[in-house]
């Protein structure tokens, strides 16, 4: 016997409250690294792709805006997906927490050590 189908409002709900999960796992780790680099505003918004930002040498804010939001949806979709798995609660958010808080480490690593022209 197969478990039942859960109601869409449940499902609905889950997927809500994984991607405020995820969404704090992704935005935690610019809280240390962007106030130790005493930046904020646009500097914290962007510090789930500060890497790639810098790396790539992004000074468009359209196109860093178009990273971030690739980035998001990633994440919404992952969320979607993983709804209902317990991996999906515990493992994910922790990697998206140690992914977003090395990159964001590195990155602040490379803009303190580029000298001001």
């Amino acid at each position: 016997m197969t478990a039942p189908h859960p109601r869409p409002a449940t499902d609905a709900a889950a997927f809500l409250a994984l991607l405020f999960v995820n969404a704090v796992a992704v935005y935690a780790p610019g809280a240390v690294w962007v106030v130790s680099q005493g930046g904020g505003g646009r500097s914290y918004f962007f510090s789930p792709v500060a890497l790639p930002l810098v790396l790539a040498k992004v000074r468009s804010p359209g196109i860093a805006a178009c990273v971030l939001g690739a980035f998001l949806a990633a994440v919404a979709l992952a969320s979607m997906l993983l709804r209902r798995s317990l991996w999906g609660w515990t493992a994910a958010p922790a990697a998206l927490f140690a992914l977003c808080l090395a990159q964001g480490l590195y990155a602040a690593r490379l803009l303190a050590s580029v000298s001001p022209l």
